[in-house]
């Protein structure tokens, strides 16, 4: 099976801290690899780089 990737670059309004915090709660919840790959369909790559990204 083929999953297709977002393809959108990551505007300022997808990389403010808000959306960034909401990436990383759906990330949280995934509990499957299909949820993942529904994600990777709705949110540009790079977001979800910067979400699952630890703060140090």
């Amino acid at each position: 099976m083929q999953y297709y990737i977002c393809d959108q670059e990551a505007t300022k309004e997808w990389l403010a801290l808000d959306s960034i915090d909401y990436i990383a709660e759906c990330l949280e919840a995934c509990e499957s690899f299909e949820m993942l790959a529904d994600l990777r369909e709705i949110f540009p790559r790079q977001t979800l780089k910067v979400a699952r990204t630890p703060i140090q």
